[in-house]
């Protein structure tokens, strides 16, 4: 009886190293393909590079104005957002103002 026992057993331990193997191979060949990808982005830019030398001065230039733009928006969209909400408060305040005074002149 033990031998039919540690069959079973033999075998749904190669059932378990089976499918870590498989796993352990996807995440291989997963990572294999993540770095298939970026050494052909590398050697895509190196290519770029050596055949204009000016694109990473380009490249830069991009980026300054990009960011000076998003400052530009940010503080402009914030400036508008603080003035729309002051004009939003203003309104609740006088419409408040008008329904007490209505209420007021009903009462009498």
């Amino acid at each position: 009886m033990t031998e039919p026992e540690s069959q079973e057993g033999n075998c749904a331990n190669r059932r378990e190293d089976a499918e870590k193997f498989k796993m352990d191979m996807k995440k291989c060949v997963q990572e294999m393909e993540r770095l298939t990808v970026r050494m052909g982005l590398t050697v895509y830019d190196c290519v770029t590079i050596q055949t204009n030398p000016e694109l990473p001065k380009a490249v830069q230039h991009l980026e300054n104005v990009f960011l000076m733009c998003k400052e530009w928006y940010e503080i402009n969209y914030l400036y508008h957002y603080r003035l729309q909400c002051v004009w939003w408060h203003c309104t609740e305040t006088k419409l408040g103002m008008l329904q007490n005074m209505l209420l007021s002149v009903c009462s009498y």
